[in-house]
């Protein structure tokens, strides 16, 4: 062991900095706390670091490593009653500075994955079609963990089927060119076979926060359709907070997609309708168990 004797300062900066990441989300740093229990405590100003101290933080510091790595920690523990040195404490500072700024990054094999809503329906129509379903946590500290673990949803919605009207088509062809639309908290994906694009504008925060007030009230996503009889086709998914007012107090959201339909295609008189089957699935993401409730589900079609 080394010489170099700990004040309780140097313990509790990292111990705080692991407490930041793993405990309850902070009231000012959105992207900040998983809302799982701390077992390590801060040491009292002028008291030794004994062993029994440094091996809680080592055992909140392993939570937080192998959920982002899906690896083992890997460093020993210490005798309970042993004391503290600086160098004692080195490797775990530099693992936590690391684990600190990764708190958000995780592999999607360290995620578990739920359907939260499957709906799909035939009926025909020619005007819009909205279908909604609102995804809660119970509290937005369980909303906030489960996004800051590095949770997400997956929207996705498709026709297949139908007479093969030039609406059916372009809506067809649309909701295919769009393919999966991937929603995490700091950042938005589109992701079909021909293209990938990311929009670190549209993560969950940005739109809880910024997304539902004044002119662009609700807009999350929006896409128009590009068949040249159609230009006005849209499809737009909307997301609102829900429990709350803004991502620092709501308890989880509702996620709304509005396909409209304003006007005959030129030159066509008697097709102007849609009558494939259409389908829109959500997925959630997860770890640690935290996995939304689906409820208020609503449909509309003309």
């Amino acid at each position: 062991m080394a010489t170099g004797k700990v004040i309780a300062l140097n313990y509790n900066n990292i111990q705080g900095k692991i407490g930041a990441v793993l405990g309850p989300p902070s009231p000012s740093v959105l992207d900040l706390g998983y809302n799982l229990a701390v077992s390590s405590v801060a040491v009292q100003q002028g008291n030794r670091v004994y062993g029994r101290d440094v091996n809680l933080m080592i055992a909140d510091l392993s939570t937080v490593y192998t959920h982002q790595t899906g690896l083992e920690l890997g460093l020993s523990t210490f005798s309970e009653g042993q004391i503290i040195s600086t160098e004692d404490l080195t490797p775990l500072s530099t693992r936590t500075d690391t684990a600190y700024a990764n708190r958000n990054i995780v592999g999607i094999q360290n995620l578990s994955q739920l359907n939260s809503d499957s709906y799909s329906d035939g009926t025909t129509w020619s005007a819009y079609r909205i279908h909604s379903v609102t995804l809660d946590w119970g509290s937005n500290a369980e909303f906030r963990g489960w996004a800051n673990l590095g949770g997400f949803i997956t929207v996705g919605a498709s026709f297949s089927g139908g007479s093969g009207t030039p609406q059916t088509n372009s809506w067809s062809q649309l909701l295919q060119s769009v393919g999966t639309l991937v929603f995490g908290n700091l950042a938005s994906v589109q992701e079909n076979e021909t293209r990938n694009g990311t929009f670190p504008n549209g993560g969950l925060y940005n739109i809880l926060q910024n997304g539902q007030i004044g002119a662009n009230a609700s807009i999350a996503f929006k896409i128009l359709a590009t068949d040249a009889n159609y230009t006005g086709n849209q499809y737009k998914i909307t997301i609102t907070p829900n429990g709350g007012t803004n991502a620092f107090n709501c308890t989880g959201f509702t996620i709304t997609t509005t396909l409209s339909d304003p006007h005959l295609p030129k030159g066509v008189s008697l097709e102007d309708y849609i009558d494939a089957g259409f389908a829109w699935t959500v997925n959630t993401y997860y770890a640690f168990g935290k996995t939304p409730t689906a409820s208020n589900i609503t449909d509309s079609i003309s």
